[in-house]
């Protein structure tokens, strides 16, 4: 027994050794993030995932669910949304810091999650410690998960990916409820921090453990779907909470009857830009305006690589041909491990980039529950799992002497060496042409691209080479071992350290850092700014970005996030308590849409008279835009920066001159008329549920105030003669209830972007509160299936217990 006792312990140490290396490459890897003075800042970062996180931050901290943001946009579901992260173990890392270095610690945390989950699946697989910290490393410091730092809504839902498939394999092992309750356990800590689709792929993934895992026991085909049927409805119910507010939010998103076309494939692969793969990024530095050429047509895609370097692809390759030496009694061997997550990578990679291949209509058609998410880059997660899987089984096939997979490597590595000299020759003589095609679309000489076509074709050139030195320096290593002249497995281990040193300096340099400071420094536009009061309406201003920046080669991607963020556009301002018009919403209400489809129809010399009407008071534009400058006075500059505040800016509510109702839905047309004519004259919407009131025109109107604006509940004392309508210019959501003088009413939409409540004479004050029924009734069921889990993981051993004494 003590034998047993010291050698458990020896193995215990060893694996803690093993995550303990992959905790300190982690941290050297973010050491300027985590100890320095840099930060993250791509796209998603720093437009949504920090200023979204202080929201939730500064909520619970006062000691309330943030179920409604009023500074979003005209107000928006926010705990419904799954960015809001409210039940997401993981939140309270963001309470530990400021809120730019505790994200940072937040982000380098996920991925040692996802490393450490990896290497615990491979090691329950019967992997060795070294290809399972191969695979662990590649899933975790791979361009697809590094380049997910700016679309952190897949990061979350890739990392946590093995997971529910470790928890389903001891399942298709032993049986039993508490395994099918630790596999929901699993789905629902996933989907606690991202969107219902990667619960979808995490799902996929358990369906296939009978295929790929090499010590998988077929159960039977009852056994197999009822333990994902299963863990799937319980993981489900533990995550009522927050999934049938989503629900609620979806069926009154523009997703209710499935996404269009264009939104559909929105943020799809570029092919050519999976090339990153194997190349590294010829101009990996955000800061440098170079830096736009490194992807087809100048444009840098939501995820920018996918690095991975010829060492590893070439295990991966190896990986097809893995076969498993043990085979312990009831396990399935079939050798088709290798070739099934081949055929998986294939599949998927075809339906990330989208419509530019048939396979993602064909599987929407298949699966049209599908249409309600956007991205098809988001299918890239499973084929990046299952490349980590290959490369690992490939060293482990090596690292064993499997002869198929010494041949897999030589003969991939041969017919890659070839393909490298031939792109490289390529490259060499085919002068500036394919860089002009890259960059442009087309070899006619000449356009803007002529100075910056010879740097590409370079550091082409030096690229290529990289990878030819390589994959020869694993082939050499391959034919010193084959020849004696040093020991196989030195040769083995020597490209397992080739092809982790190659991945993590090549990614670390594609890392998108900045200054810390120039983040959390507040914007000198701040001072600008009205300040917010408390129980008053958090101040709304617009903003307005010149797309074309973006092409002048004055202007690197840094500075063009940095102006972005000077001008607080979608959501930054949240910060400052600002509020910025026209965010992008994970779901889209009704009057999110409304509000983008109006936008279109505004001349330039009209829009801030718009924003005037809808409640701006200022705005923030570059002030040598060529975006007309309405009326208004010049608050002040700040370096490119014009703040504006704009005269005649509607009051926050009020009573209008005349109201009268339509039977049909507003067009946006209608809308923007409606809007004009404020507050004088307007139409709205009767609510569905009531009848309508019939035109309303006030006798006289006397005063109209906000006496109280919180989160959940808004006070507005009012006097007037007759019946009219009372506008308070934020978004109409169904669970918004109004009552006058403690009698409730309707909430009619009025111009399709406001909420409009009929008073009377005698009447003195209107209350609108939030009322989050479905957060209430997903608690409740949460609560419930809390309880049947409890029950799942404690009774069974209770069961056994007079078993064993008999």
């Amino acid at each position: 027994m003590g034998v047993r006792t010291s050698s458990n312990s020896r193995k215990i140490g060893r694996e803690a050794a093993c995550l303990a290396l992959i905790g300190l490459l982690t941290v050297l890897y973010f050491w300027p993030v985590l100890f320095g003075e840099k930060s993250l800042y791509l796209t998603d970062f720093l437009f949504l995932a920090v200023p979204q996180a202080q929201m939730t931050v500064e909520a619970l901290s006062a000691g309330e669910i943030p179920h409604w943001e009023p500074r979003m946009d005209f107000g928006y579901p926010y705990q419904a949304d799954p960015h809001s992260l409210v039940f997401y173990p993981l939140l309270p890392l963001l309470f530990a810091a400021p809120i730019v270095q505790a994200f940072n610690l937040f982000i380098s945390a996920h991925f040692l999650l996802g490393a450490a989950l990896l290497f615990a699946l491979l090691r329950r697989w019967g992997v060795e410690r070294l290809p399972a910290i191969l695979g662990a490393l590649t899933y975790a410091f791979g361009g697809y998960m590094l380049g997910a730092t700016g679309v952190l809504m897949i990061q979350r839902g890739s990392v946590w990916l093995p997971l529910p498939a470790l928890m389903f394999d001891y399942y298709q092992e032993r049986g039993g409820l508490r395994w099918i309750a630790a596999t929901a356990a699993a789905l629902a800590l996933q989907g606690s921090g991202s969107d219902p689709q990667f619960l979808l792929f995490s799902v996929v993934l358990m369906a296939m453990i009978p295929l790929v895992s090499p010590n998988a026991r077929w159960r039977g085909v009852r056994d197999w779907l009822g333990g994902i049927a299963g863990s799937s409805a319980l993981a489900i119910g533990l995550l009522a909470c927050q999934y049938v507010p989503v629900l609620h939010l979806l069926l009154n998103s523009d997703r209710a009857g499935g996404l269009g076309g264009s939104e559909l494939g929105l943020f799809a692969v570029d092919p050519w830009n999976l090339l990153s793969a194997l190349f590294a990024l010829p101009f990996p530095d955000p800061r440098e305006v170079s830096y736009y050429l490194s992807f087809h047509h100048g444009s840098p895609p939501i995820l920018y690589t996918f690095y991975l370097g010829a060492p590893v692809l070439l295990l991966v390759v190896c990986g097809m041909a893995y076969r498993p030496r043990v085979d312990p009694v009831g396990v399935v061997r079939h050798g088709l491990a290798g070739p099934v997550m081949g055929l998986g990578i294939v599949f998927c990679i075809c339906l990330s980039v989208g419509d530019r291949l048939p396979v993602f209509r064909w599987v929407l058609e298949v699966v049209p529950l599908l249409k309600i998410f956007r991205y098809p880059i988001k299918y890239y997660a499973l084929a990046a799992f299952w490349i980590s899987v290959l490369a690992a089984f490939g060293l482990q096939g090596m690292l064993t002497g499997s002869a198929g997979c010494r041949r897999m490597l030589v003969g991939a590595g041969s017919s890659l060496l070839v393909l490298i000299s031939a792109l490289m020759a390529a490259v060499w003589a085919g002068g500036d042409d394919l860089a002009r095609v890259w960059l442009t679309g087309s070899a006619e000489p000449g356009g803007s691209a002529a100075a910056s076509v010879a740097a590409l074709q370079s550091a082409w050139f030096a690229g290529i080479a990289f990878a030819w030195g390589m994959v020869g320096l694993c082939l050499i290593l391959i034919w010193a071992a084959r020849s004696g002249r040093i020991p196989l497995r030195t040769a083995i281990v020597g490209i397992a350290i080739l092809a982790i040193f190659d991945l993590i300096s090549t990614t670390r340099t594609q890392l998108a850092l900045i200054d810390r400071d120039l983040i959390e420094k507040p914007p000198a536009a701040i001072q600008y700014m009205p300040s917010p009061e408390a129980g008053r309406p958090p101040p709304r201003f617009a903003s307005y970005l010149p797309d074309q920046l973006l092409f002048q080669d004055e202007w690197t991607h840094t500075q063009i996030v940095l102006l972005r963020y000077q001008l607080m556009k979608n959501l930054c301002g949240v910060r400052f308590d600002l509020n910025c018009l026209g965010p992008s919403a994970t779901l889209r209400t009704r009057t999110n849409v409304r509000y983008s489809e109006i936008a279109p129809l505004l001349g330039s010399a009209e829009l801030d008279l718009f924003q005037a009407k809808v409640g701006a008071g200022r705005t923030l534009r570059v002030y040598y835009s060529p975006i007309f400058a309405g009326p208004g006075r010049v608050a002040g500059r700040s370096g490119p920066l014009l703040v504006q505040e704009l005269t005649d800016v509607m009051p926050r509510a009020f009573i209008a001159g005349q109201a009268t109702p339509v039977e049909a839905d507003l067009t946006p047309e209608q809308s923007k008329a409606a809007i004009w004519t404020l507050p004088d004259r307007t139409l709205f919407e009767p609510a569905k549920d009531a009848p309508s009131p019939g035109p309303l025109v006030p006798d006289s109107i006397g005063s109209c105030r906000i006496a109280h604006y919180g989160r959940h509940r808004v006070q507005i004392d009012f006097e007037l003669k007759g019946r009219g309508l009372l506008v308070l210019l934020d978004a109409p959501f169904p669970l918004w209830r109004a009552t006058v003088d403690g009698e409730e009413r309707p909430i009619h939409r009025v111009a399709g972007l406001f909420r409009g409540v009929e008073v009377r004479e005698g009447e003195s004050s209107l209350e609108m509160a939030y009322e989050p029924r479905p957060f209430r009734v997903g608690v409740a069921i949460s609560l419930c299936f809390l309880i049947f889990w409890l029950t799942l993981v404690v009774r069974p051993a209770a069961w056994r217990a007079p078993q064993a004494k008999l």
